[in-house]
């Protein structure tokens, strides 16, 4: 196989055509040196053997210098950028700027776009298949140019310049999935994670854990604030709820306010009281026991039925403490109390003259409970013994008989 190229030296001597079209509309516009790196690019395009490192000492420039000229031509639509590393470039005709190119879209059609799009990145040129990824937001998921600028400036804040294409296609299409395809939704979108971002990190903070919060928990954190209507305060007001635990967390917490949410208690007003509820509750349960005579502390479910009792049942407290007395002399006074209240509560017994007069007449209990009964072990019908059937098996022993 044979091939032939010219050396160096040859290529001295050879022409480089340069369509008037550029020199008439695009070499007066441009910046000092781009049509300097345009010119030799378009020379070296005749050389097989030439590269970035001979153009960059050839014109005494720096590498990121050429990225910032070829993606300046490229936003012309004079070229494609065909890859970043090495930097590889395609020439396009100048007189075909306006209709299809290699990226598969109108470059002229969006010159604007890809001009936003290089302020984004910087000294980064994009290459022809990167902006057909990010054209396909706009022509598959119906992203406005405005939305396409805001995708690209958030995924370089968090990636870097150099992010790749799949990650922000990725990001694409998590957004297109919930709707977030203009303007006003990215920038509101943005806007929410960013919040959500930062409430997780600080709540870490308040807990004493150094490090990132997780995407589990910022998922725990967006639900919290997006899904329950909590608010910073309150969350961070019901982390003392968690001061007897181990090793509080973003799941730990997740269940106290769980139960808060279910009582209505979102707002740091509703909170505060709530748990001025609740603390009387656990007060009466305390004195309830005590005037029952039971020398201990409430327990939790105990301290729960009692909230239900004062608030949801309305109960007057002197009632409840009536109901305690009594139960004294019970084997399980709570048990007995707790009978006694719900039949006060079925009879519509809330006030303490009202729970006096239903006890005057029906008794402590409303239906005493019936004594058991001991079964018959088989249920085997009995047979009553007369006294001919005694004498029959009774067995004399001073009768020694006769022969």
């Amino acid at each position: 196989m044979l091939k032939c190229v010219f050396s160096k030296q040859a290529a001295m001597l050879g022409v480089t055509p340069v369509d008037n079209i550029f020199l008439c509309e695009y070499m007066p516009k441009a910046p000092e040196g781009y049509v300097k790196a345009y010119l030799y690019g378009l020379m070296q395009c005749s050389d097989p053997y030439a590269d970035s490192e001979d153009m960059e000492k050839a014109l005494g420039c720096t590498s990121e210098f050429l990225e910032e000229a070829f993606a300046y031509w490229q936003r012309a639509g004079l070229v494609s950028i065909i890859a970043g590393s090495p930097l590889t470039v395609n020439y396009l005709s100048p007189y075909r700027v306006g209709r299809e190119v290699s990226t598969g879209v109108p470059m002229q059609e969006r010159r604007e776009l890809v001009e936003e799009l290089s302020k984004i990145f910087g000294t980064r040129a994009l290459s022809g298949n990167e902006l057909r990824h990010i054209f396909d937001w706009i022509d598959v998921f119906s992203f406005e140019d405005g939305a396409v600028k805001e995708l690209c400036a958030y995924c370089a804040a968090k990636k870097g310049a150099r992010v790749s294409i799949n990650y922000m296609d990725a990001v694409a299409k998590a957004w297109a999935d919930i709707g977030v395809t203009t303007l006003e939704k990215a920038k509101k979108h943005i806007a929410q994670e960013s919040e959500t971002t930062g409430g997780a990190q600080k709540l870490l903070g308040h807990l004493r854990i150094s490090r990132r919060a997780t995407a589990d928990e910022l998922a725990l954190y967006e639900k919290w604030t997006k899904g329950w209507g909590f608010d910073e305060e309150s969350i961070f007001a019901l982390c003392a709820q968690m001061t007897g635990a181990q090793r509080p967390s973003f799941k730990y917490l997740d269940t106290v306010l769980e139960s808060y949410r279910r009582n209505g208690s979102v707002k740091p007003e509703d909170i505060d009281k709530y748990l001025k509820r609740r603390d009387a509750a656990n007060e009466l349960a305390r004195l309830i026991l005590k005037r029952a005579a039971v020398d201990r502390a409430p327990r939790g479910q105990e301290a729960e039925e009692v909230e239900r009792w004062l608030n949801a049942w309305e109960m007057e407290p002197e009632a409840l403490l009536y109901a305690a007395e009594l139960c004294q002399n019970e084997s399980s006074p709570f048990s007995r109390i707790r009978t006694l209240v719900t039949d006060w509560h079925a009879a519509g017994v809330r006030h303490m003259a009202d729970a006096r007069e239903y006890t005057e007449k029906n008794g402590v209990f409303k239906a005493k409970r019936r004594q058991k009964q001991k079964p018959n072990e088989l249920k085997y019908p009995q047979r009553q013994i007369s006294d001919a059937d005694y004498d029959d098996i009774f067995i004399d022993f001073d009768d020694e008989g006769s022969d």
